[in-house]
């Protein structure tokens, strides 16, 4: 683990987003931080240039909010990780075609969080490091 990674939280629970950032620093991440409004993220993303976010996909706002993570992830090469409330072959089948978008069910368990966090950042790094060798 690498507490230098930065990560931001989208979160529409405010009590979720706070329990997701203080689990974060409990595993070591110094570097995390709240997005405070939905429609914050892509500007956040754009100027703090995180290595993950972690996602709330709100059931009211489900397939606008999978595509804002496909945006992001494509546009800034940020690895996502979606809190998801469903599960549709869809959306497996969406995620599945993305390597650095996840999505984890709520209620989550914390340590599948985690592993996913660990998977994610581990990937992004081991994709910058191939990219900078065939430079």
């Amino acid at each position: 683990m690498d507490a230098h990674q930065k990560i931001l939280v989208s979160e529409s629970e405010p009590i979720i987003a706070m329990d997701l950032e203080h689990q974060l620093v409990e595993w070591g991440f110094k570097h995390s931080e709240v997005v405070p409004r939905r429609s914050q993220v892509h500007n956040m993303v754009r100027r703090k240039k995180p290595n993950l976010v972690i996602m709330d996909n709100d059931m009211k706002n489900g397939d606008q909010d999978i595509r804002s993570a496909v945006q992001l992830n494509k546009k800034y090469n940020v690895s996502i990780i979606l809190l998801i409330d469903w599960m549709t072959e869809e959306l497996k089948r969406t995620v599945q075609s993305l390597k650095s978008v996840y999505c984890i069910p709520k209620p989550f368990d914390r340590d599948e969080l985690h592993r996913l966090v660990e998977e994610a950042l581990q990937r992004k790094k081991q994709a910058k490091l191939k990219k900078m060798k065939a430079a």
